[in-house]
């Protein structure tokens, strides 16, 4: 029997739009890789975030080229400098994240939110990176699902707009 090929769809989605100026563009990641690091306990996803026009109706319209309209890469670390529910893995804390008012966040905030976690005895949280080895270890999973709900806990957290 011959070898059977595998010609898999873009694995892309949609994230949030970004502002230039005035101008609205659309945007959709497009994953090209995953690297995990079982000693350093990092989980990297590498894609390129690739722009579009806004088509009538507020679709996706052509792709854009060139300029401030080039396709980008992105890297995104799954590591143990974030704190996730293990129940889904959505993100519960960020080291460094934002704090109200724009100001990066500390030590000390970190440290505040690691205290405030685990004061919630119901809350069932783990390091990011932990978290990852863990499901790698003990759960049947479809990587895709795992690394689509990556990107999709950075969109939430505004890293493509």
């Amino acid at each position: 029997m011959a070898i059977q090929p595998y010609n898999p769809p873009l694995f892309e989605l949609e994230v949030a739009d970004r502002v230039i100026g005035e101008t609205i563009v659309k945007q959709k990641f497009l994953f090209d890789r995953l690297e995990h690091s079982n000693a350093a306990r990092t989980c990297f996803i590498q894609g390129t975030v690739r722009p579009f026009a806004v088509a009538a109706g507020g679709g996706y319209g052509p792709a854009l080229v060139g300029g401030p309209f080039a396709a980008y890469p992105v890297t995104l670390a799954a590591e143990n400098n974030t704190l996730v529910d293990t129940r889904d893995g959505s993100i519960l804390a960020v080291r460094y994240a934002p704090r109200p008012g724009g100001a990066p966040g500390t030590d000390a905030d970190w440290q505040a939110d690691i205290a405030r976690i685990e004061a919630d005895a119901a809350l069932p949280a783990m390091y990011q990176g932990d978290y990852f080895c863990l499901i790698r270890d003990t759960q049947p999973l479809i990587i895709g699902d795992l690394i689509r709900q990556h990107i999709l806990n950075a969109n939430a957290l505004g890293r493509f707009a």
